[in-house]
């Protein structure tokens, strides 16, 4: 007998919907091991530090904290005075960030991304950054991103992003057997190209210091990825305020 409850269709993500499904991630203990913070957070921190950028912020904002591993991380290579603070969608997350960080002497707290604007003055931020987070937003919330990024930076104040590279969006993609709908297991909803990236941030009043492919791995790994002319699954970004 056929089910009539089933029928393909595509998702439609709400706020509602995204918060959900990240609330489930950040809660099963299975998916620990695939956040971007857990992988590669200690080599995010590092390309910070190698870039002098931590050294030279005192006020440093992770517009995606997840967890908190890169809040964490970063925090080992700050001084006495450089405070990080961290900004998440899911509530669960931001509860995490804080329990993973209550000892953290550099650690600002955590919040939900609506109360942002209310919590942090416009050109606070010397440092912001979100990791695979671009990736997630329609093209309306990527100019609502950018303007809020612009609104935190001061001048000269630098943006660092991070996103898979160039990624077949259908690769990723599942579909309910139950209902039939289909959707992107991470929730992704672009792909991004060192050109398109470098375009969308210069049109939002950035200057783009740095947009290169990168492998989350030691550095003889990307050695590696180049000499074989292989496709490095990531990108990374380096803008400054204008």
């Amino acid at each position: 007998m056929a089910d009539s409850h089933f029928q393909r269709h595509e998702i439609e993500w709400t706020p509602e919907k995204v918060n959900r499904l990240w609330d489930y991630y950040s809660s099963t203990g299975a998916f620990d091991d695939v956040y971007f913070g857990f992988r590669a957070g200690k080599l995010f921190a590092n390309m910070l530090k190698r870039r002098r950028l931590l050294a030279q912020s005192t006020n440093i904002l992770d517009l995606s904290c997840g967890k908190g591993d890169i809040i964490l991380a970063c925090s080992r290579y700050l001084k006495p005075g450089q405070h990080i603070s961290g900004i998440d969608v899911s509530e669960h997350s931001i509860r995490e960030t804080i329990r993973l960080n209550k000892s953290n002497p550099h650690f600002s707290g955590a919040i939900h991304l609506n109360d942002a604007i209310h919590t942090f003055q416009t050109g606070s931020q010397d440092l912001v950054f979100s990791t695979e987070v671009i990736e997630h937003l329609t093209d309306e919330e990527v100019t609502a991103f950018l303007t809020e990024s612009r609104r935190l930076l001061g001048k000269k104040g630098a943006l660092v992003l991070t996103t898979p590279n160039q990624e077949v969006l259908d690769s990723g993609k599942s579909m309910c057997p139950e209902c039939g709908c289909t959707f992107h297991r991470w929730q992704h909803r672009q792909s991004w190209s060192p050109a398109r990236l470098t375009t969308r941030i210069e049109s939002a009043g950035f200057r783009v210091i740095e947009c290169e492919p990168i492998v989350w791995e030691h550095w003889f790994v990307n050695v590696y990825f180049s000499l074989a002319h292989r496709k490095k699954p990531g990108l990374y970004l380096i803008a400054e305020a204008q």
